[in-house]
């Protein structure tokens, strides 16, 4: 399958080893949506106390998303909605909430995913400040205690959100590709 005369690949998990192991925060998200920042007054002491949360979109099935390999293969890749949550609930199983970087980079503390939920038009889980999105795409908030970071995103540097970790390939003609290796023999023979 082939998406702008490039390879299409379904990414997903299937079994124990594999998942969402970081989400980034960076400043141009793959998946296209910048997050929002949430602020909030308060009148006591007349002082503005920020509450220093960011909340935007993790993932998006059937979003095509471009890569390039370091050896300059592209190709495009995209997940089913189950896909997006079974990876959404793994990343909380298995107790990631505090593994954030900066541009897939440099490791900060001081910030903690403790929200994350997936659009349901039905159950009438579906904010609008995203525009239009579809159902399961996975949603997350951030409380960010560390100053630095705090201070990229007011300044804008920081923008979005970008998932990281150990993803199978999945394909109906080759089922599961589980390294780069495997990866990257699969697109030359696209």
């Amino acid at each position: 399958m082939t998406y702008k005369g490039l390879p299409l690949i379904y990414m997903d998990i299937l079994d124990d080893m594999n998942g969402i192991e970081i989400i980034s925060l960076v400043d141009r998200p793959a998946v296209e949506k910048e997050f929002i920042a949430f602020n909030e007054e308060k009148v006591q002491f007349a002082v503005n106390d920020e509450k220093r949360v960011v909340t935007g979109v993790a993932l998006i099935p059937g979003q095509k998303i471009y890569r390039r390999t370091e050896d300059g293969k592209e190709f495009y890749m995209t997940f089913t909605k189950e896909a997006v949550e079974r990876i959404a609930v793994k990343f909380f199983a298995d107790h990631n909430t505090t593994n954030v970087n900066l541009q897939h980079e440099f490791n900060v503390n001081g910030c903690v995913y403790f929200e994350s939920y997936l659009t349901n038009k039905e159950r009438g889980i579906y904010p609008t400040e995203f525009g239009e999105l579809p159902d399961s795409t996975w949603i997350v908030s951030c409380k960010i205690l560390n100053d630095d970071v705090w201070k990229l995103v007011k300044e804008g540097v920081l923008r979005g959100f970008s998932i990281e970790g150990v993803l199978n390939v999945v394909d109906e003609e080759k089922p599961v590709l589980n390294s780069i290796d495997d990866l990257v023999n699969y697109i030359n023979n696209k």
